[in-house]
C-alpha cells in the first residue's frame, strides 16, 4: 500500500519590515504524521516547491523562505517506490511597525527573523 503524506496545517507568519525590500524567515516543516499503512515499512520524505525543486529532506525540516505565498509539497516514499503527497500553503507577510521599539516588543509568531 502507498504511504500517506501529511504536510501539516497551512502556515501564516509575519516578518518585521526593517526598511529593506523583501525579508525572509525560517519555517519549520512538519510531516511527522505521515505514515505507511503497512506499518513495517519505513518512509523517506522530500519537501519541494514548483519554483525551487527540492528544498529539504526528512519528515521535519527547517527552511528559509522569502516574503510571499508558497506552496510546498511533501512527498513520502516507501521501500517499494510507492508514494503519497500532500501540500501545505505558507503565507509570509511583512509586518510594518511605527518604529524600532515595536520590533523589540514583538511576539514570536512561530518563526525566527534572520
Amino acid at each position: 500500500m502507498a504511504p500517506v503524506a501529511n504536510a501539516g496545517d497551512d502556515i501564516e507568519l509575519s516578518v518585521l519590515h526593517d526598511g529593506i525590500v523583501g525579508g525572509e524567515i525560517i519555517v519549520n516543516l512538519d510531516g511527522r504524521e505521515s505514515y505507511d499503512p503497512d506499518l513495517v515499512d519505513y518512509i523517506t520524505a522530500v519537501w519541494s516547491t514548483i519554483d525551487n525543486g527540492v528544498i529539504a529532506t526528512g519528515l521535519e525540516a527547517e527552511v528559509v523562505l522569502p516574503v510571499g505565498l508558497h506552496t510546498v509539497e511533501l512527498t513520502v516514499t516507501d521501500p517499494y517506490g510507492d508514494q503519497g503527497s500532500d501540500v501545505v500553503i505558507i503565507n509570509i507577510c511583512l509586518l510594518y511597525t511605527s518604529d524600532a521599539a515595536d520590533e523589540e516588543d514583538s511576539v514570536d509568531l512561530g518563526g525566527r527573523r534572520i
